[in-house]
């Protein structure tokens, strides 16, 4: 048979009529394990077919325990239930195998774990019994009592691995909170500077584009002026080259003048000689006719001089005439000389990447 410890009634304790009786391991009877778990385990009395059967009398659902327990069931009042109670202070020492068996079968026998009794939780210990009511206690045998402590011993380290293991799960899941918050918050860093990075660079590069747009106005501008300065030099060259030949054209010009006047004097020598004649030759004849053949003789001498002056004067001016025409002929070669001895200097001091002058092009 297995050991039996005696154990206190339910309502042992200090608490008042209206506070739940304290909890016993009376109230708990064995049951086997759900599928997966090997042997049984402690359940309630007042669930399942212990209740169904009539072995609940006496057992609530809830029951009190001192102050210094409820630390393990996380409670703040001094009521826990059953269903929490049983399985945490109580272990199976028998079986499921209760049909037809009576209150103080040792197939329902659960006992107090040996860990909470040496923590001075002697009143959970103790065979399963009436509950309020003495327990039988034989005597174990040296197997059963070492069997029951070692299951005791296992249920003690499992009971503190699983507090363990809940703690742990808690600083685990506090852990994953503030590692979810601190990646949001990262996201939202990361998104908000982004966004920032993103507008800067926006606006960074419109400042790099208007400048680069102004610097190339600028340099457009720059351009236009040093073309300009370039056409300029060239035209004073053109202009250089072409005053050459200006020069030689007024030159000609000049002596077409000059000998055009000339032509004019020569003729007017003529018509003097012409006239001279006229009047010698008119003198001669009234000296002819008075009889004076020598005075007529002079007269007429003279009248030959004049009309041989007056022809030699008529070439003179034809000729003068003729030079005047062949200078002034020969100086309309000029304008098209100095046209293209100014665009030739111009070409010669323009660069080939520089538009020549319009004006020049005319």
């Amino acid at each position: 048979t297995a050991p039996a410890v005696s154990s206190g009634s339910p309502e042992q304790g200090s608490e008042s009529e209206d506070a739940a009786p304290a909890c016993s391991c009376d109230c708990c009877i064995a049951q086997q394990a759900r599928v997966g778990l090997a042997g049984s385990v402690c359940v309630p009395r007042i669930e399942g077919a212990a209740a169904a059967a009539g072995l609940a009398s006496g057992c609530q659902a809830i029951c009190g325990v001192p102050e210094d327990e409820r630390a393990m069931f996380e409670a703040r009042s001094p009521e826990v239930d059953y269903s929490r109670y049983c399985p945490a202070f109580c272990i199976s020492l028998g079986t499921d195998d209760w049909a037809g068996a009576t209150p103080q079968s040792e197939a329902m026998l659960c006992a107090a774990k040996a860990s909470f009794a040496s923590a001075g939780a002697g009143r959970h210990l103790g065979l399963l019994g009436q509950p309020g009511g003495p327990a039988p206690a034989p005597a174990a045998s040296p197997a059963a009592s070492a069997s029951l402590m070692e299951t005791e011993v296992s249920d003690a380290v499992l009971a503190l691995a699983k507090g363990q293991m809940m703690e742990a799960r808690r600083h685990a899941m506090a852990a994953g909170m503030s590692a979810k918050a601190a990646r949001q918050s990262y996201e939202d860093v990361l998104a908000a500077g982004q966004k920032y990075g993103k507008e800067v660079g926006q606006g960074v590069l419109q400042q790099i584009q208007q400048a680069a747009a102004e610097q190339a106005g600028e340099a457009v501008r720059l351009r236009l002026r040093w073309e300009e300065a370039i056409r300029v030099k060239a035209r004073a060259a053109g202009v250089r080259a072409a005053g050459l030949y200006e020069q030689a054209q007024q030159r000609d010009v000049m002596m077409a003048g000059t000998w055009s006047e000339r032509a004019d004097q020569f003729r007017a020598a003529e018509l003097q000689e012409e006239s001279a004649a006229t009047r010698a030759g008119a003198q001669a004849q009234v000296y002819r006719d008075a009889g004076d053949s020598e005075g007529a003789d002079v007269f007429y001498h003279q009248a030959e001089t004049a009309v041989a002056l007056s022809k030699r004067y008529a070439k003179e001016a034809e000729a003068a005439k003729e030079q005047a025409a062949a200078i002034s002929k020969n100086s309309e070669v000029y304008a098209v000389a100095i046209q293209a001895a100014s665009a030739r200097a111009q070409w010669a001091n323009t660069p080939k990447d520089v538009p020549p002058d319009p004006s020049s092009l005319r």
